[in-house]
C-alpha cells in the first residue's frame, strides 16, 4: 500500500525524484533488516534419498549373508519400518555389505558395511542423539540415536565423528554422523557396524538390554 501511495505521488510530481530514490532505498533496507536469518543447516548426504536399496555383497566372505541375486541383496526397498519409525537400511551410502545379521558363521547383532576409500556414515532416521562415546574395548567411536517409539540405532567404529554433534541434539535422516573406520578392539578392518534395537532404554543394561532387530526382515513401509 505504501509503495502504491509513493508511486501515485511520484506520478503527480509531488515528490522529487531524488527524494523518491531515498524513500525507496530506505524501504528496501528496512525489508532486508526485517527478514529473519536462516538457521544453519546440518549437512546431509543426498544419495540417501533413493528408495531403491541396490546393495551388493562385498567381494569377500560375507557371514550371515541375506538372500541375493547376482551378488546383490534381493530386497528392493532402501527403507525399513519398525514401530512406525522409518529407517534407512544402509546408512553408509554406496558401501557394500560385509556381514549380515544372525548366527550363520558368527554371532552378529547388526550389519557391517565396507567401502574404500572409507565412506560417510549418516543417520538412519529422524531422532535425538542419545549417546556418544569412545569404547576402546569394542565399538570405538560410537553413536546411538533415539528415534522414538522405543526404536534406537547405533553406529560403531567411526574413524571421525562430526564435531557439530552432541548428546541431546535433534537429527534428521541422512545427516552426516562421521566417517567409517576401525576404532575399537572389535573392529575388523575399516567398516561401519550398524545396529537397530527396540525396547526400554533405561533398563539396568542400557543399550545391551534392548532387543536387536534384523533390518532386512522389517517391512519396507510404515502403515
Amino acid at each position: 500500500m505504501l509503495c502504491l501511495i509513493i508511486f501515485y505521488q511520484a506520478k503527480q510530481k509531488i515528490i522529487p525524484m531524488t527524494k523518491l530514490f531515498i524513500i525507496l532505498f530506505a524501504l528496501f533496507m528496512s525489508a532486508c533488516s526485517s527478514t529473519p536469518p536462516r538457521a544453519p543447516s546440518f549437512p546431509s548426504d543426498t544419495s540417501t534419498t533413493s528408495r531403491q536399496l541396490n546393495l551388493a555383497l562385498c567381494p569377500m566372505t560375507v557371514s550371515n549373508a541375506p538372500k541375493t541375486t547376482a551378488g546383490k541383496v534381493q530386497r528392493q526397498s532402501a527403507l525399513a519400518c519398525l514401530n512406525g519409525v522409518e529407517l534407512l537400511i544402509n546408512p553408509a551410502p554406496k558401501a557394500c555389505l560385509s556381514s549380515g545379521f544372525g548366527t550363520n558363521g558368527r554371532s552378529h547383532r547388526g550389519l557391517d558395511y565396507h567401502k574404500r576409500p572409507a565412506g560417510q556414515v549418516v543417520a538412519a532416521g529422524d531422532g535425538i542423539i542419545k549417546n556418544m562415546a569412545y569404547r576402546q574395548k569394542d565399538f570405538g567411536n560410537w553413536i546411538v540415536i533415539a528415534h522414538g517409539s522405543s526404536v534406537y540405532s547405533a553406529y560403531a567404529h567411526l574413524a571421525m565423528v562430526n564435531q557439530n554433534l552432541h548428546v541431546g541434539m535433534p537429527i534428521k535422516q541422512g545427516q552426516i554422523l562421521g566417517v567409517m573406520g576401525k576404532t575399537g578392539a572389535e573392529a575388523r578392518g575399516v567398516h561401519l557396524h550398524f545396529e537397530v534395537r527396540k525396547g526400554y532404554y533405561h533398563n539396568r543394561r542400557g543399550w545391551w538390554g534392548l532387543t536387536p532387530v534384523d533390518p532386512f526382515l522389517l517391512p519396507s513401509q510404515c502403515h
